[in-house]
């Protein structure tokens, strides 16, 4: 029960064979744009196919895209952030946009979810949701909190985006 560990500094382990699905997904849909919500080893994997569709593509005109090939990894852990980061091999480095954003509580249409202050302003083609880590949200509504080893994070950030997302739009959680 490592991942529900409020005080927990060390990285869950790796599961080879999710993060090469992962790879092989944004490979073979050919995804211009990856917004990861929880940065980790997955951050790697997919700024490798990042690369590897770079090398095979180049630039593709006539696409709405700022930055083609590219991955927006938010996490709300400082610490795992600069995991991730000394992770990167340089090779990588201009394919991966890591982000700092607090999560907090919040009630949508009556339901408690959680949300990141800030999201990068992109329309993905890929969203890859693993996080956020409940025990950071500090905030309480009603005298409740996600800071319990009972609950599952439950996100409403693609909620907020959802109307600016593209037709085939692939989300993993």
């Amino acid at each position: 029960l490592i991942q529900v560990k409020g005080n927990e500094k060390k990285p869950l382990a790796y599961e080879l064979p999710d993060l090469c699905r992962l790879h092989w997904l944004v490979l073979t849909r050919r995804v211009f744009n990856t917004l990861e919500i929880g940065s980790g080893f997955s951050t790697v994997f997919i700024a490798d196919a990042k690369n590897i569709l770079k090398k095979y593509f180049g630039k593709v005109d006539d696409i709405r895209c700022e930055k083609q090939f590219h991955i927006y990894s938010i996490g709300e852990d400082k610490h795992f952030l600069n995991l991730t980061k000394k992770r990167i091999p340089k090779k990588l480095k201009n394919h991966i946009t890591l982000m700092f954003s607090k999560v907090d509580i919040v009630n949508y249409q009556g339901k408690y979810a959680l949300k990141h202050r800030n999201l990068p302003n992109i329309s993905p083609d890929l969203i890859y949701l693993d996080g956020p880590n409940l025990f950071t949200v500090k905030n309480k509504i009603n005298n409740f909190t996600t800071d319990h080893k009972d609950l599952m994070p439950m996100v409403g950030d693609i909620i907020k985006i959802e109307y600016f997302l593209t037709p085939g739009t692939i989300i993993i959680t």
